[in-house]
């Protein structure tokens, strides 16, 4: 017995390990909180909180907290993450200082014996992108003729002049341990895709933010295949702001003021009525007085 609310969609995922082949892993802990717990804590600013609600007034007022960027009452819900993944997906991970972090320590534990990753996971081998096209990401595939990760991984320097050998590391860190050398000195062998693992403590609303990031398609690969697990996740868990969060925020084009204003300039007035009448009522109304106000600017 539990007095603390059960998440349905949560419990599905307790303690079930989501793979990314050759890559890493992710796997929920724990949990805190349900749609019902955000709801409950934005009504508190009007003391309604223990006031009976359905579960279409739950969806309807957290579309509306996250269409106005009230922030606060995602922030009552939280997950605990166990992630699994290479040392340089991990410093990209840490980059967003928004969690609780509990990294394990090769001064304290031995690297094991998947200690650094398939270069598999990686996929294709790219050029740099185009920096007129793209800040991140990755250009067009590498023409490597007859050779391949596999062949790169497992043969001496050849015609490209250098072979990701991670396997040899780890033969190198394995040796100075078997020498005596100390783990926090042998630890220095290990290449950026030795694989580290950490516990991650997250609030709701910083989760999203993160899957915002990292689940687009110019993310770099190995984090967003791993940040596609967790917003399966998050979807199962809290689909009411998973849908809210899809429509006002993941899938809503952000605009500047001088794009509204121009944008503005060729809406059909007389027919702008019947364009937005699908939209809920509050919603529509709030349109056109957004659409009122860039006119009124211009």
């Amino acid at each position: 017995m539990t007095g603390r609310p059960v998440n349905p969609g949560a419990e599905l995922h307790i303690g079930k390990t989501r793979t990314v082949p050759h890559l890493g892993s992710v796997t929920l802990r724990d949990y805190c909180g349900t749609d019902a717990s955000i709801s409950r804590a934005a009504r508190v600013s009007y003391g309604r909180h223990n006031a009976a609600r359905t579960e279409g007034e739950d969806a309807k007022l957290i579309g509306y907290l996250m269409r106005h960027r009230h922030t606060s009452p995602f922030e009552m819900a939280e997950l605990v993450l166990h992630v699994r993944a290479p040392i340089f997906v991990a410093r990209q991970w840490m980059r967003h200082r928004m969690a609780s972090i509990n990294e394990i320590s090769l001064r304290y534990t031995e690297a094991d014996n998947d200690a650094v990753m398939d270069v598999r996971g990686l996929g294709p081998l790219c050029r740099d992108p185009d920096p007129k096209d793209s800040k991140q990401g990755r250009g067009k595939p590498l023409e490597l003729g007859p050779f391949t990760l596999d062949s790169l991984d497992k043969t001496a320097r050849g015609e490209l002049g250098f072979a990701l050998d991670l396997q040899q590391a780890d033969l190198e860190y394995k040796h100075a341990r078997k020498a005596g050398i100390a783990r926090e000195q042998a630890r220095v062998l290990l290449p950026l895709a030795t694989m580290t693992e950490w516990v991650w403590k997250v609030d709701l609303h910083n989760l999203l933010h993160f899957l915002g990031l990292r689940t687009k398609p110019d993310a770099q690969r190995e984090i967003r295949l791993l940040a596609d697990e967790i917003a399966a996740i998050v979807a199962d868990a809290y689909p009411l702001t998973w849908a809210a969060w899809v429509e006002h925020v993941r899938d809503a084009p952000r605009l500047s003021a001088s794009a509204w204003r121009a944008l503005a300039g060729i809406v059909d007035a007389d027919r702008l009525a019947d364009a937005l009448s699908g939209l809920p009522e509050r919603e529509r109304r709030e349109t056109m007085a957004a659409l009122t106000s860039a006119w009124g600017a211009r």
